[in-house]
């Protein structure tokens, strides 16, 4: 979807995504002095979809776009 600037941008829930790198007043990280790390990030990430199934992994993983198998192992590394 072309932005005001010419640049292209993609509605992702409620962030906004630029092509041309700009950041977005409503970025899930437009208060933070520094990006969180992949490490610090991926807890958050897995957790959200399960709170928003209600623990049922196989709901989750459709939210994220990944096989069950692959959640259940993603989670295995985070708790190990």
């Amino acid at each position: 979807m072309p932005s005001a600037d010419g640049g292209s941008a993609i509605l992702i829930g409620q962030v906004t995504i630029r092509a041309n790198g700009r950041n977005c007043r409503n970025s899930w990280f437009a208060g933070l002095a520094t990006l969180p790390t992949l490490e610090e990030a991926a807890p958050q990430l897995m957790n959200e979809p399960r709170r928003r199934a209600d623990g049922n992994q196989s709901i989750a993983s459709r939210l994220l776009g990944i096989s069950q198998p692959a959640l259940s192992k993603r989670l295995k590394r985070l708790l190990s």
